[in-house]
């Protein structure tokens, strides 16, 4: 018995383009639908089964990530991989990190491109669904758990050996979060957790895999096109730190120690090898900014103190 089709929704103005998929996925286990407006794709979408979305975002009752946004609020469920011209390339990352599943230059793809784009994306997305179906995630940051990142992190660096990709592992620890807890009481302390990983969504993209692995401990898998440095992630993540705590009006200010591993094609690395090399890093972070605070606070003490001694603390305590 042969394989089951998969129905794809085309969403596309251009005729031409439309010819062009169609003949892209003829010999392919594919059946392909096709809608020429927003309006018209949403109307099928309603009433048929599909299992993947090709969409242009310029449509002529919809352009911009506006398009997406509004397929996707309405079927979640369904992947969608975007289809932009040349000079439109923002608009799929920008795509990609409101949740698309990939992304496809109209003038660079090809069959195989665009048949192994589909499919991953609809692999992709069953895996997703299956793993919330399982209760893989944190329930007080809806992050996933421990269990959901090990099974996506393997996921993750299955795909990045079949596109040659590289793959980024982020540990994030907060500093001093113990203190959070102490003065302001754990209903505060949960607050700022959820306050971390708002912040961890805005700073890496939706396809990326984002965990919460301890009480203050969090764990990123991020595919990337270039090697990023733990210094690079955490300037980024320090300044996002920074913004929502100061929008959150609370009355203590977030930080965190980073550490960073990267997985490249070619080169044999597990998972957990990769884990346990951020966790190394970023325990080297904590360390380095530990001892620089020491440093700042022993030169601020000699300072007050001045040569007569018998000066304050940091806070005015007495010496």
């Amino acid at each position: 018995m042969g394989e089951k089709l998969k129905r794809v929704l085309l969403v596309e103005d251009d005729l031409d383009t439309v010819s062009i998929v169609r003949e892209c996925l003829s010999r392919a286990s594919f059946n392909v639908a096709h809608a020429g407006t927003l309006s018209d794709a949403l109307e099928r979408l309603g009433g048929e089964p599909f299992d993947a979305i090709v969409l242009d975002l310029c449509l002529p009752d919809s352009r911009g990530p506006d398009t997406f946004r509004k397929v996707e609020g309405k079927f979640p469920n369904i992947p969608v991989v975007v289809l932009t011209g040349a000079y439109d390339e923002s608009l799929g990352v920008k795509a990609l990190q409101q949740g698309a599943q990939d992304f496809l230059l109209k003038t660079q793809f090809d069959a195989h491109l665009l048949r192994r784009a589909i499919t991953y994306a609809i692999e992709r997305q069953r895996l997703r669904s299956d793993l919330v179906n399982l209760s893989l995630r944190d329930p007080l940051t809806n992050l996933y758990n421990r269990r959901g990142l090990s099974a996506l992190a393997e996921h993750q660096l299955t795909l990045a050996v079949r596109d040659g990709r590289i793959v980024v592992v982020v540990s994030v620890d907060l500093d001093r979060f113990k203190k959070i807890n102490d003065a302001y009481g754990h209903e505060e302390g949960d607050r700022a957790l959820v306050l971390v990983a708002e912040v961890l969504r805005k700073t890496f993209r939706a396809p990326d895999v984002l965990a919460r692995v301890g009480g203050d401990e969090f764990i990123v898998v991020a595919t990337t096109p270039h090697v990023e440095t733990a210094a690079t992630v955490g300037t980024r993540l320090r300044a996002q730190l920074n913004a929502a705590t100061a929008a959150a009006g609370v009355r203590y200010q977030l930080s965190a120690s980073v550490g960073v591993s990267t997985f490249v094609p070619l080169v044999t690395t597990t998972v957990d090898e990769l884990f346990a090399a951020a966790d190394r890093a970023m325990y080297a972070d904590k360390r380095s900014r530990r001892s620089r605070r020491l440093r700042r606070v022993e030169g601020h003490v000699a300072r007050r103190a001045g040569p007569g001694g018998g000066g304050k603390g940091p806070e005015g305590e007495p010496l």
